[in-house]
């Protein structure tokens, strides 16, 4: 998306109303730099300031639209990930006490038979 001039011409409510010759000489006229998309290229885009604000503000409305979806997305899929890590502490759990429990099952025949030989 490039960006083009917003000044009014020979539609500015201020040069209509006689408060100045020329669009040049309104006071929301103003005159800036920007790049090309090239990013090397310098172009002069004439704008009427408050046309402008609201061009940008659209760009930034829709940037902050961006990054919440993004930090949904991430937030989500931390949720996700947590879920697994649960899952898998949960069965490593469960797998210790399993191991546990065999070797105690291990020990104590041979316990008896110790017993057994004093």
């Amino acid at each position: 998306m490039g960006i083009d001039h917003t000044n009014c011409c020979e539609n500015c409510a201020f040069v209509k109303a006689g408060l100045c010759k020329t669009d040049s000489g309104c006071p929301n006229y103003v005159e800036s730099w920007w790049l090309e998309a090239d990013g090397v290229t310098p172009k002069m885009i004439k704008d009427c300031a408050p046309k402008r604000m609201i061009f940008m503000q659209q760009v930034e409305v829709h940037r902050m639209q961006a990054v919440q979806a993004a930090l949904e997305q991430t937030r989500n899929e931390c949720i996700m990930l947590q879920a697994e890590l649960k899952n898998c502490l949960q069965q490593s759990i469960a797998y210790m006490e399993e191991q546990r429990t065999k070797s105690i099952k291990n020990i104590s025949p041979k316990l008896n038979l110790i017993e057994q030989k004093e």
